[in-house]
């Protein structure tokens, strides 16, 4: 009857505005907490993967690894700077190719490695081995700028249905400068106490597990619709974490 379909109609309009007005509860229920825990995760690894604190000691990094000249660090962190910018720009022309979870797992696995690389040269002697660790940072850089540099500020917004997605981005990047404060006030205090080997290190495990986040709990999200990615966060309600390569 008509009396009815408009009834039904004015529950569903109110039931909107609710969900509208609410959107913090609504990030919480379960078909969007998983969402909020890799939006919050990618967040979280972007960081203690150890970008920043290698971006902004590099200058410390060179003269430990016996680059004499102050000069001389501060160009060649400036060729770090340059990679970044250039790679992040390469990031923009294939995500949309390649896929922002291959991206993010392969990412993950070359940084980890020039990780374990710059331990084991800084564990052996930095000593002359400055254009070797400006060769290994350069492509950590790179690495950095075509997975998780890019990749988690394209997924923050993605992955959240459009009624929660302001309140769900803020809180991935509120978790991501806390990480970011977390690495940057914590580098040299690790220096300090486990060595810059120990602390690169460390970092490579921080790369092992966002590996392992990626492919557990990722989705792949290139060519799909926000309804298609809700839908997906839906099924993960009933489901195991799976390694599928995207939302289905």
């Amino acid at each position: 009857k008509p009396v009815e379909i408009e009834r039904e109609l004015r529950s569903i309009r109110q039931a909107g505005e609710l969900r509208e007005e609410r959107p913090w509860r609504e990030l919480f229920r379960p078909g969007l907490r998983m969402a909020l825990v890799v939006g919050v995760g990618l967040a979280i690894f972007q960081q203690f993967i150890g970008i920043n604190a290698v971006i902004y000691y590099a200058p410390i990094i060179f003269q430990h690894a016996g680059v004499s000249s102050a000069n001389t660090a501060i160009l060649a962190t400036s060729l770090v700077g340059m990679v970044n910018v250039i790679f992040t720009v390469v990031a923009s022309l294939v995500v949309d190719k390649l896929g922002r979870r291959p991206l993010l797992l392969w990412g993950a696995i070359v940084m980890t490695v020039c990780l374990v690389a710059l331990g084991a040269i800084f564990a052996i002697g930095p000593n002359k081995a400055g254009y070797f660790i400006l060769f290994v940072l350069s492509l950590y850089i790179a690495a950095f700028a075509l997975s998780f540099g890019a990749i988690f500020w394209l997924m923050s917004a993605e992955i959240f249905p459009t009624r929660v997605r302001a309140v769900g981005s803020a809180v991935s990047t509120f978790a991501n400068w806390v990480a970011n404060l977390l690495v940057s006030v914590t580098f040299l205090s690790l220096v300090n106490a486990i060595g810059q080997s120990g602390t690169f290190w460390l970092y490579a495990v921080m790369g092992v597990l966002a590996f392992v986040f990626c492919r557990r709990w990722v989705p792949e999200t290139k060519g799909k619709s926000l309804e298609e990615i809700e839908d997906y966060w839906e099924q993960q309600r009933y489901r195991a974490p799976t390694t599928t390569s995207g939302a289905k």
